[in-house]
């Protein structure tokens, strides 16, 4: 997971990423309704690179003092039909949905 000009490590037991949006960490904090552009690389079924350029608006940051990060939720606004029916299936192969997701 890449953020601005670094990357930041991710905690792999808590990143999310599903049709509804993506959960990461960040050494800047995103301040509420920004709106950002993202480009998302995820696989396919065979483990090949498949790219989506989505919008997403920032909705939460929240400094997590115990890692000196923000935990940044972005909720996707805009983004290719074909990403979101895959994030389904990729995003629960992947263990990466978000409680709201587990539920369907």
């Amino acid at each position: 997971m890449c953020f601005g000009h670094g990357e930041t490590p991710q905690d792999t037991g808590t990143f999310r990423c599903c049709p509804l949006g993506v959960q990461f960490y960040s050494e800047e904090e995103i301040r509420p309704y920004k709106i950002l552009a993202l480009d998302v690389a995820y696989p396919d079924e065979s483990g090949n690179e498949l790219r989506a350029q989505c919008r997403g608006i920032a909705v939460q940051s929240v400094r997590v003092p115990a890692k000196g990060l923000y935990r940044v939720w972005i909720l996707f606004t805009d983004a290719p039909k074909e990403f979101l029916e895959r994030m389904k299936c990729v995003s629960k192969r992947l263990g990466t949905q978000c409680p709201h997701c587990m539920n369907y």
